[in-house]
């Protein structure tokens, strides 16, 4: 970043209008070099100040409080070194849900929706399915979809603990109880499911750290490494999961977006069949779904 977050100072935003407060802060972020300006501004002015969209349109004689100007300065400046807009706040949005995020999960991204809404289509026949949610990191899968799904069963797994309380804060925000586990991906688990689902590390460990700084610096290494080529996750899980799923039970996982191929290949050798692929919003191929036959 080309610019010194100490250099941003409460004083800018003294007696400023607000229509331009969000211009002012966006080209601070421009300038330094943030990858989305503008999304960034937005919601941390929001946060910071209480405000509205249209309130920061509309009120062309009104400035900020004193209390607004600080925690918008506090925000900003901690954007500007680097760390994550979700980190600063606290919390990302999924699927219509705010879930609470820190430094022990990852944020769950809009292109997992994707994921879940077709689980939920897998699964809209089924009576009280049961789910096993592998690596659940914030629980945002498992508690989305037992929240859509008031009759399922959910279990998930996490290797850390500090993940699973985040998951555990989150499902007692949305009123849902899955099980929580903590062991690496079937260690803990018994009985069999209608669906696997797993968005495993897939990123190689070579890559790891050449991420960006928010990322790197920020996000937990182990929900990032996915071995020497990004796919050991993917062939413990697919080897392991036929013992675990229900006769035509599927298997769903989230994936790089070059992998498509090499992860298919994985889950026909461990015996899974009518594989398709899932677009995410880019229209690239993010996801891929499986049965047991």
């Amino acid at each position: 970043m080309n610019l010194d977050h100490k250099s941003l100072k409460p004083e800018i935003f003294i007696n400023l209008p607000l229509p331009k407060i969000l211009p002012t802060l966006r080209n601070i972020f421009r300038d330094a070099k943030i990858t989305f300006p503008d999304e960034d501004a937005k919601e941390i002015i929001l946060a910071a100040t209480g405000l509205s969209q249209s309130d920061l349109i509309a009120h062309h004689n009104k400035t900020l409080d004193t209390q607004s100007i600080k925690t918008l300065s506090h925000y900003a400046n901690k954007r500007l070194s680097g760390e994550p807009v979700d980190h600063i706040l606290g919390e990302r949005e999924f699927y219509g849900r705010k879930f609470n995020v820190n430094r022990y999960v990852l944020s769950p991204r809009a292109d997992t929706e994707n994921l879940v809404s077709e689980i939920l289509t897998l699964i809209k026949d089924i009576q009280s399915p049961k789910i096993l949610d592998l690596g659940t990191g914030s629980g945002a899968i498992i508690i989305t979809l037992l929240s859509e799904r008031t009759d399922a069963k959910g279990i998930a797994t996490d290797l850390s603990e500090k993940a699973l309380k985040t998951a555990q804060d989150n499902a007692d925000r949305h009123s849902v109880s899955p099980t929580w586990l903590q062991g690496s991906w079937f260690d803990p688990v018994e009985g069999t499911f209608d669906i696997i689902v797993s968005n495993p590390p897939y990123i190689t460990s070579a890559t790891i750290k050449t991420l960006e700084d928010e990322v790197k610096n920020y996000d937990p290494h182990l929900a990032l490494d996915g071995g020497k080529d990004g796919l050991t996750a993917y062939r413990n899980i697919a080897r392991n999961a036929p013992a675990y799923l229900k006769p035509k039970g599927w298997l769903v996982f989230e994936i790089g977006y070059d992998q498509a191929k090499a992860i298919q290949t994985i889950m026909e050798k461990s015996g899974f069949e009518e594989i398709r692929l899932i677009q995410d919003l880019s229209g690239h191929m993010r996801g891929i779904v499986g049965k047991l036959i």
